[in-house]
């Protein structure tokens, strides 16, 4: 990018804050190319001393994105700024007034977190200073609590206005900032106020978009003058840094100790402790200081910190632009380099001996869509099973839990059955370990569900229940051959059989110490974020494989393997007993089970035609064909299917009953 592009991208930038060409020049900024890292495209903005003089300090602003790959990935926000390492911040006195004499004065002082906050509102008539970010105040490496220019600022009974942007009341990183300024600013005898600004329906709101929507004077009257005094609020003020109420839910959440807190527990248990003296006044007009619980004084306190509600949203940032608090903890690696995954190659090398290359390609891009994607749902789980333990079916769930970090977590059987679905909270990945054997259709029809689901309903215990968007993806591992009821028409699952033998001792040793380094999954994480994706559809139906087959086989009831049987070969099962081609689930069911012994029923078969896929024949309209006058008959094409698809109610009726007329002469239709 050239320095006229980067120019014509500054001024777009300065407009949206109120500023013109004309400031350019007054505040000296600069867009020709800089040194900084990263070295994205930026112009320099400089720094003033109070008489106006250019000190050393600088910072540049970005006008491109500087985060790419791994790093856009983690939910880090892009960055804005950079200034020279090694350098100690300096607050931003835009050389609009006279700040030599302004700070030595009385007056009120506004301080805000950006240059082109403080210069637009400077500009504007109201005196504002401007922090390079809301801790910049202070530096800890230099161990000051206050930068050097405060001892210069006359702040004896001074009024300073702390006002950063709106969304400052549920940022708890803000709101410490803001309160550890608020105190160091008392401690030097100022009169600390704190300013909110109104959000602008979901969108942030700072000083400089304030202003250039509306006029100082209601800057001054609609927010300087509704601000409240720190002094008296301060430990509520403490407890918004720690604690945010979600509106959605009626919730408070503990920044502190990672937990949501019923408002009941937070006022009777975990903050009951918590106690402030709160101006009242009496009966005679006399104002005293009551003593009253803060966890209560705090709920009811016009600003407290509060969020719309919880989400889940890997990538995002903790606080999402709609205003939710983000559980996402971020990717279980901390980069993404490039490096050997011989030994991750191997192991599929084992696990998909005799296997096809579409099959392994297939699993491998299933594994990939997620990690190139964060939080992205797809509509298939993987299987693998294998008679033979120790084979690294459970180690491949293992390498892909260390990449999700606390996004993942391995169940058993129990917990897939637990209808709160507490181990389903924050989570990316499963690893469904040694699922066992089992024809439980009610649980099959929950673990599809739990599959495709967009949503999930959580319903911890002691906590309001809540749903939250669900980005679960599942790998599941069995020593059973019937580990899933699976029905003919399944799309969800991808089953592998795994045929090798154990991992030899020499390599799982090997592979252990590979997978538990931070090295190791450095090198998979950048392997799975460049795969070739290929046509991989995450939405599409699973590959279908032969170890599919087996297990929808295995895994069918009598009657279920006698339909699917009949479906595919309905030759060999009629056995020559009839040549017609429709036929009633009743008719059926007495072909099933002649003797009667079998405990299975018309309903049973037909529902097992129904789950089969096995073609119904219907009127027009919908419902069972007339035969033999008002006779109605639920038909089912066995033979000819392909044929019956396209005919009419009426010659199905026919056929029907001319087969039914031949057959019961003693003859074959």
């Amino acid at each position: 990018m050239d320095k006229k592009q980067v120019h014509g991208l500054m001024v777009d930038d300065l407009q949206r804050s109120g500023l013109t060409e004309k400031d350019i020049k007054l505040l000296h900024l600069n867009s020709g190319p800089h040194t900084l890292i990263p070295a994205a495209a930026g112009y320099t903005i400089p720094y003033f001393d109070p008489t106006g003089m250019l000190t050393e300090f600088y910072r540049v602003k970005y006008v491109e994105p500087t985060l790419v790959g791994f790093a856009a990935m983690t939910g880090a926000k892009q960055q804005k700024y950079s200034q020279p390492t090694n350098t100690v911040n300096e607050l931003y006195m835009p050389p609009y007034i006279d700040w030599e004499e302004f700070l030595t004065g009385d007056k009120p002082l506004i301080i805000t977190e950006g240059e082109k906050k403080s210069a637009i509102a400077t500009k504007k008539g109201l005196p504002c200073v401007g922090l390079g970010g809301v801790w910049c105040f202070m530096s800890k490496k230099n161990k000051l609590p206050l930068l050097p220019i405060f001892d210069y600022i006359n702040l004896k009974n001074r009024t300073v206005y702390i006002c950063f942007d709106s969304d400052a009341s549920a940022n708890p990183n803000i709101l410490m900032a803001e309160g550890t300024l608020a105190r160091r600013l008392l401690e030097r005898g100022a009169v600390v106020l704190i300013s909110r600004i109104p959000p602008d329906g979901s969108n942030k709101v700072g000083i400089d978009d304030y202003l250039v929507k509306h006029s100082p004077d209601d800057f001054i009257n609609r927010v300087l003058n509704n601000s409240f005094d720190y002094s008296e609020s301060a430990v509520l003020h403490d407890m918004n840094g720690k604690l945010v109420y979600l509106r959605s839910i009626g919730t408070i959440y503990d920044y502190e100790h990672k937990m949501r807190i019923s408002s009941t527990a937070f006022t009777q248990h975990s903050h009951s402790n918590v106690w402030i003296d709160v101006p009242t006044i009496n009966a005679q007009n006399v104002t005293r200081l009551v003593r009253k619980s803060a966890a209560k004084v705090w709920l009811e306190w016009e600003h407290r910190a509060e969020l719309e509600g919880i989400t889940y949203a890997p990538g995002e940032a903790p606080i999402t632009d709609s205003g939710m608090l983000n559980m996402w903890k971020g990717w279980g690696v901390k980069s993404a380099e490039p490096g050997s995954v011989e030994l991750w190659t191997q192991l599929l090398d084992m696990l998909f001996a005799g296997a096809s290359t579409k099959a392994r390609q297939w699993f491998e891009r299933w594994c990939a869509y997620p990690i190139q994607h964060p939080g992205y749902k797809m509509a298939s789980a993987v299987v693998f099973w294998g008679a033979e333990t120790g084979t690294g079916k459970s180690t491949i769930g293992y390498t892909l839990m260390k990449l999700y970090g606390d996004n993942a977590i391995e169940v058993k059987d129990a917990n897939l059955q637990n209808v709160r679905f507490e181990w389903a909270e924050n989570k990316q990945f499963v690893l469904g370990d040694d699922i066992t054997g089992h024809d439980n259709r009610k649980l099959a029809n929950v673990f599809k569900t739990m599959i495709t689901q967009k949503t999930i309903y959580v319903d911890p215990k002691f906590v309001q229940p809540y749903s939250i968007p669900d980005r679960i993806n599942y790998y599941f591992t069995s020593n059973d051959p019937d580990a899933f009821y699976l029905s003919d028409n399944d799309r969800r699952f991808f089953v592998h059989e795994v045929v090798s033998d154990k991992m030899t001792p020499e390599f799982s040793k090997a592979y252990m110490k590979w997978m538990n380094s931070a090295e190791g999954m450095s090198h998979l994480f950048h392997y799975f974020l460049n795969l070739d994706l290929g046509d991989f559809d995450p939405q599409a139906e699973a590959m279908v494989t032969d170890a599919k087959h087996d297990m929808t086989h295995i895994s069918k009831s009598e009657l279920g393997a006698w339909v699917s049987e009949l479906k595919e070969n309905p030759t060999r099962i009629l056995n020559g007993k009839t040549k017609r081609d429709l036929f009633t689930a009743e008719e059926l069911h007495v072909l099933f089970d002649p003797a009667g012994d079998k405990r299975a029923s018309p309903n049973s078969v037909a529902r097992e035609l129904k789950r089969s896929g096995m073609l119904k024949i219907q009127q027009p309209g919908g419902g069972a064909i007339y035969v033999h006058g008002s006779v109605r008959a639920r038909l089912y094409a066995v033979r000819n299917v392909e044929h019956w698809k396209h005919a009419s109610a009426a010659e199905a009726a026919t056929h029907y009953m001319e087969a039914d007329k031949v057959e019961k002469k003693g003859k074959k239709y």
